[in-house]
């Protein structure tokens, strides 16, 4: 059985890991290890508490508070610098000690996605497999995963990140059947869809389900979509090409902000692709039971990523990956063409010093992966 780990960061008791191992349990996925990251306001004694109740059922939960998690850190001081407080970024940490533990899937999930009644490990369980499922062409070269799935006003949607500009454009969809190793699974979501503050405000839905057509599916090479972090697993190999990038750049004012994972897929699929392996998206669904967000907040921390997300896939899609003898080498070539050619993204000062911190930040998670491998 592949080693398996479910990484999540919170601020908040955990309450959603009982539900968790009760899934697991029901199922026979007894070997999966859970990664609590925790940050500055988490309540420490009270979720250590919560996970003493929980051994009985499952000794294989790790719950790390900053104290721990600089501890773990001394070892690698340049991360340190590129980890910020009161982040999501902190998953990171979560992805590399899963990695350590020699996780052969690592699943990350938000705080506030809960299990449904299906078997959840299952639908992960494909990463590092090769598998035959219905493939996506698409014409315009992007898919909406959110046509996968019903809502209860019947329009459509999409998902955060999703460019504009690609927004209701006409595309042809095929589906015919083909076979790849998946490098990354992309499970989706009943109730509260992962949308952005935009679609909340203007067009709030509920998920019900999948549409009865397909509940699985595979993207095929060169074609895009957005992969959050909500409930997605990424196979070991691939792993050094799923870094949570750095946001939190003030420009105008305003910080760049909530697309930290949204360009953490957008750069996986690019290298899964050069190195031929494949995204699959739909099961398992998670339950969204999302925390209680300020939308307007939100807005205004998605505004940025909303805009150089444009000119940032764009660049994505032309250029080329010629080092594909590892993973690594894959990577590294994408984050040096990032930075010779972040001009052509942006001639914005302020974004062009972000995207310097980001590459570093990219080589630096390069560099720690490659220590502990």
């Amino acid at each position: 059985m592949k080693k398996i780990s479910l990484v999540l960061t919170t601020i908040n008791v955990p309450l959603l890991v009982k539900e968790y191992l009760d899934n697991f349990s029901a199922f026979g996925w007894n070997d999966v290890k859970v990664i609590i990251i925790g940050d500055v306001k988490s309540h420490k004694g009270k979720t250590r508490d919560f996970i003493e109740k929980l051994h009985d059922q499952n000794n294989s939960i790790q719950f790390l508070d900053i104290d721990d998690q600089e501890k773990w850190m001394k070892e690698y001081p340049k991360l340190c610098k590129i980890i910020p407080y009161n982040s999501d970024n902190r998953r990171n940490l979560g992805y590399l000690m899963a990695f350590q533990h020699g996780a052969e899937i690592i699943i990350s999930i938000d705080d506030d996605n809960y299990p449904t009644k299906g078997d959840f490990i299952l639908g992960h369980s494909i990463v590092g497999d090769s598998v035959t499922l219905p493939t996506i062409t698409s014409s315009n070269g992007w898919f909406n995963p959110c046509s996968l799935l019903k809502n209860d006003k019947n329009v459509e949607i999409y998902p955060r990140g999703f460019p504009y500009s690609k927004r209701f454009e006409q595309s042809t969809i095929d589906t015919n059947e083909s076979r790849g190793k998946v490098a990354i699974n992309l499970g989706l979501w009943i109730n509260d869809p992962d949308v952005d503050a935009i679609t909340h405000l203007a067009l709030p839905v509920k998920i019900t389900g999948f549409n009865a057509s397909r509940e699985k599916v595979m993207v095929g090479r060169h074609v895009y979509c957005p992969i959050d972090s909500q409930n997605t697993s990424v196979s070991r190999t691939a792993l050094v090409a799923y870094y949570f990038t750095l946001m939190g750049a003030d420009v105008y004012g305003t910080k760049i902000d909530r697309f930290g994972d949204i360009w953490q897929g957008y750069f996986a699929k690019k290298i899964i692709d050069a190195m031929d392996e494949r995204v699959v998206i739909g099961t398992p669904l998670t339950d969204h039971r999302r925390n209680k967000h300020d939308l307007l907040k939100d807005l205004q921390k998605e505004i940025w990523g909303i805009a150089i997300t444009e000119k940032l896939v764009s660049w994505l899609t032309d250029i080329e990956i010629e080092h594909t003898n590892s993973y690594v080498d894959a990577y590294l070539e994408l984050v040096d063409k990032l930075e010779t050619d972040a001009i052509k993204i942006t001639d914005n000062e302020s974004i062009l010093r972000y995207f310097q911190t980001l590459v570093d930040s990219m080589r630096t998670w390069v560099d720690t992966y490659e220590k502990l491998a």
